[in-house]
């Protein structure tokens, strides 16, 4: 039905707006990926200890020795004085993993808002996540895959935003969700975020907050039981910028916060991590990233992993301004795993990304 409904909304779009008015892009990343894991099996995912289950959690790259598709998705958006609106209809591996309890998986984005006064717009549908310093298409970040922090991080949040923006580079805005983490959307659980943003041309640094019951268990903290899913609250906190040293060097780095307390539990569960990137634009049409990422988690949050280390090397080429073609080694160390064990895992990737405007 949302399905249906989010295709009543694309037509309302359209019918409204003369052909020139109306935002229309499709894009998709092909990729082909290995791995020095020697388990049987075209899936980079295999049930195991250490960093091997921390693929689990990767939405980016799954499958080993075929060439496969991360993301198809087509666009359409529209913004005029009083309004504006986006619906994102998307398909791939991505949605496979981080969008497989999700009975709207194949819609990434779809809302719609109106100014109310000067700079300050009241959005409402679904959005992506405010949180963090990675997007979740590929081709709006540095690197393909994605970093640790960035899995931790809810995709998408369903709900309203109250955005103001004033003096150009300044954003500030509130959210209220559904629910931030969990695929369902049954508006019960509410969540709540804060996004400040300072985006100048050389220099740019943004806060999000998000808290909420996140939990399925019952609403009535004396019902909870053991045989019902936890309640817990999250918090999160991402802190995320990004500086233009020269032409030729940017820096992007991040920070995460992330605690759960659980509800008649005597354990809580969170993450600390942080993230720092470094992109040299060789030329016009060559760019490389370097990316180091360091998290240490409680075993509720990666049951096998609570430390690790994440190395990344990436090269991209520009054969057209709507095209690339990225080469990237990716290390992964886990120095924390059960029974003392230590896990590493060497991964390296192709990926083919394009992108059509009207």
């Amino acid at each position: 039905m949302r399905i249906i409904i989010a295709f009543i909304f694309v037509f309302c779009i359209t019918a409204a707006s003369r052909a020139d008015d109306l935002k229309i892009q499709a894009y998709g990343d092909f990729y082909i990926a290995t791995d020095d894991n020697n388990d049987v099996g075209v899936s980079s995912y295999p049930n195991r200890y250490g960093i091997f289950q921390l693929k689990d959690n990767f939405n980016v790259n799954t499958k080993k020795g075929v060439f496969d598709y991360n993301l198809l998705q087509i666009s359409f958006s529209k913004k005029t004085d009083d309004f504006r609106g986006i619906l994102i209809l998307h398909d791939g591996a991505m949605v496979d993993v981080g969008y497989q309890m999700d009975f709207i998986r194949f819609v990434q984005e779809a809302n719609f808002g109106v100014q109310l006064f000067y700079n300050l717009w009241l959005d409402v549908g679904r959005f992506q996540t405010h949180l963090g310093g990675e997007a979740y298409a590929p081709k709006d970040n540095w690197l393909s895959s994605h970093s640790i922090l960035t899995v931790v991080e809810p995709i998408t949040h369903s709900g309203a935003r109250l955005t103001y923006e004033f003096l150009d580079d300044f954003e500030v805005s509130l959210h209220i969700y559904n629910n931030g983490l969990r695929a369902s959307e049954d508006n019960v659980f509410k969540s709540y975020g804060f996004y400040h943003a300072y985006n100048g041309e050389e220099f740019k640094i943004a806060y999000a907050w998000l808290f909420g019951n996140e939990g399925s268990g019952y609403i009535d903290e004396n019902e909870f039981d053991d045989f019902s899913d936890p309640i817990y609250y999250s918090n999160f906190h991402t802190l995320s910028t990004e500086l233009k040293l020269t032409e030729e060097l940017e820096v992007k780095g991040q920070i995460d916060l992330y605690v759960a307390e659980v509800i008649n539990k005597t354990h809580d569960k969170g993450l600390f991590g942080a993230s720092i990137q470094s992109r040299l634009h060789i030329n016009d049409k060559f760019k490389s990233t370097v990316r180091v990422s360091w998290w240490n988690a409680s075993s509720l949050v990666f049951p096998q992993i609570p430390k690790g280390l994440g190395y990344t090397l990436g090269f991209e080429y520009l054969p057209t301004n709507n095209t690339y073609l990225r080469i990237e080694g990716r290390y992964l160390n886990d120095y924390g795993s059960i029974m003392n064990y230590t896990y590493d895992r060497l991964e390296a990737a192709l990926n083919f990304g394009f992108k059509l405007d009207n």
